[in-house]
């Protein structure tokens, strides 16, 4: 006859169902996505010499670099949508070929921005606006 150890078969049958359902919810989640796996936002900080049409970084990061081989990282727009990168001199441009490669440090002083132009900095990898900068 039967055993009054057992567990009954229908409370096994809730608890797969139960197991199910929270699987299920999970992958609904993450395929909706629900679940988000941020990208750390870049915090640079800078100063504006609308003297000398230059921007001084005041805070950089050793973990972010203005290019990565002939791939800019920080990168001005201008109101058309042209974007120019930093070059080794620290001066913007638009060629990739000379990007500088260092990380980007306080004391750093970007330079040859137009007066009269508005352009926007952006994280390039992540497409985050750092700011809006007019000379």
């Amino acid at each position: 006859m039967g055993s009054d150890n057992a567990v009954s078969g229908v409370v096994g049958i809730v608890f797969m169902v139960a197991i199910v359902i929270m699987l299920a919810v999970g992958v609904y989640a993450y395929s909706n996505g629900m679940l988000r796996f941020s990208k750390a936002t870049v915090d640079i900080s800078y100063n504006v010499d609308k003297v000398t049409n230059s921007i001084i970084i005041v805070k950089g990061s050793n973990s972010y670099k203005y290019a990565e081989g002939t791939t800019p990282n920080l990168v001005f727009r201008d109101e058309s949508g042209n974007e120019y990168y930093v070059q080794a001199d620290l001066s913007i441009g638009t060629g990739t070929s000379n990007l500088r490669q260092t990380t980007i440090s306080g004391g750093d002083m970007i330079t040859g921005f137009n007066e009269g132009i508005t352009y926007t900095m952006v994280w390039k990898p992540t497409n985050q606006i750092i700011g809006t900068i007019k000379f």
